[in-house]
């Protein structure tokens, strides 16, 4: 195991042993059921039994853990991904031990059990992006490959891509619960808020696909709901190619800005990189290279 994968996977799963450990060591000192969500004045108005919390605080570190290794290609990703695992199992040993030596949960006080799991996170996450690896540079693709075209002579080229395996799973399982809480304030006759949360699901709709499509007027890109959608002159091109594209290194999947320009991630993998002026417009699309020496015909046309 590298040292970038021993940092992002050994440290959290230390931690979330670590709480494991301490939990199960002081089971017989805590109340049954214990508190296990607080108010904001830090009074106790939620409870459960301590197998369920433990259950619950394994299953989301271990889901964040998963959710995190597929994007911890940068350090600050790393950082974020161990921070936020960490998190939770610092969460969980802070109010549980308030709780130690108490007949009746609702008699714990929380404290500064959020800012001390806060001041955890970050030194655990700062930590895991100190010594992680730091991605290699990105170079300018190489010159793309240029189909033979001759003045006058028009063509096209379509290209798409669709969410698939983990991002289509992301994406439905953000927007089921939007729905449930939409249908549910609808019923309750919380008409604002239900009309808030319908408007949020074609935000996940538009990322299950991209359409591109390359002619003589320039390079055209449409979200899989139509809009928003796009137009890059070939005259503005000074540079295009075929890339390898990875979620992590922009946080995620999605519409992403960041130094080094925009970028469209429906999914990892192949994709355009189209540089204008000191930008990258990165989009992910299948058959990327055949797209990329069509674009490349008509800059030199």
């Amino acid at each position: 195991m590298n040292r970038h994968r021993l940092a992002t996977l050994g440290l959290p799963v230390l931690a979330l042993c670590a709480a494991l450990g301490w939990t199960l060591s002081v089971r017989d000192a805590l109340p049954d059921p214990v508190a296990s969500h607080f108010d904001f004045t830090g009074q106790p108005d939620g409870f459960q039994s301590l197998t369920i919390l433990t259950l619950g605080m394994l299953g989301t570190g271990l889901l964040l853990l998963l959710l995190f290794q597929r994007l911890s290609t940068t350090r600050l990703m790393s950082g974020i991904g161990a921070g936020t695992v960490i998190f939770v199992a610092a969460l969980q040993v802070l109010i549980l031990a308030p709780q130690r030596g108490l007949a009746d949960a609702a008699d714990t006080t929380l404290g500064a059990a959020l800012p001390l799991a806060l001041v955890a996170a970050i030194a655990g996450g700062a930590l895991v992006g100190a010594l992680a690896d730091p991605p290699p540079a990105d170079p300018d693709p190489a010159p793309a490959d240029s189909v033979p075209l001759r003045p006058g002579t028009r063509a096209a080229w379509f290209g798409t891509a669709r969410a698939t395996g983990f991002p289509l799973w992301i994406m439905l399982g953000g927007m089921l619960p939007l729905i449930a809480l939409a249908v549910s304030a609808f019923l309750d006759g919380a008409w604002i808020p239900a009309f808030l949360l319908f408007l949020a699901v074609p935000v996940f709709v538009m990322f299950l696909g991209v359409n591109v499509r390359v002619d003589a007027h320039g390079t055209h890109w449409q979200l899989f709901t139509g809009i928003p959608r796009g137009t890059i002159p070939h005259d503005e091109v000074t540079r295009v190619g075929a890339v390898d594209i990875r979620p992590g290194d922009w946080g995620g999947w999605g519409w992403r800005m960041s130094l080094q320009g925009r970028a469209i991630l429906i999914r990892g993998g192949e994709g355009l990189r189209i540089k204008r002026g000191k930008k990258n417009f990165y989009i992910t699309v299948d058959d990327a290279a055949r797209g990329a020496a069509l674009i490349e015909a008509y800059r030199g046309n």
